[in-house]
């Protein structure tokens, strides 16, 4: 978060964000990797073939892109006044088919309860 602007850790899965505040998303993973950071509406597994999404089948990208010569992204995006009270939940998905895992990797699903 930035200087000024709370965003409350609840537990280690869920979040409390202010409405009317950025958000920050961060990745930390392999370098140079297809990255996908994705907001669902809901807390659901879902299967697109081998890759299996914790946020249901409504995606929605926050960014897409590749997490660059040090293996990491931050993204900060706005969270509009009106939008609260809303819960939505989290994922990143990175594609390390082409290194060591041979696979699509998922995190862990994050809840973001936004408060007005």
């Amino acid at each position: 978060y930035l200087p000024g602007e709370t965003t409350v850790e609840t537990s280690a899965w869920e979040v409390l964000q202010q409405s009317g505040r950025r958000i920050v998303f961060e990745v930390d993973g392999d370098p140079n990797r297809p990255a996908l950071i994705a907001v669902g509406l809901e807390r659901k597994s879902f299967a697109f073939g081998p890759i299996v999404s914790g946020i249901g089948s409504s995606l929605f990208p926050v960014w897409c892109g590749s997490t660059g010569a040090k293996g990491t992204v931050k993204v900060e995006i706005p969270v509009s006044p009106v939008s609260a009270p809303v819960e939505v939940y989290s994922q990143v998905f990175l594609d390390d088919t082409g290194g060591p895992t041979k696979q699509v990797l998922t995190s862990n699903v994050i809840g973001i309860k936004v408060l007005p």
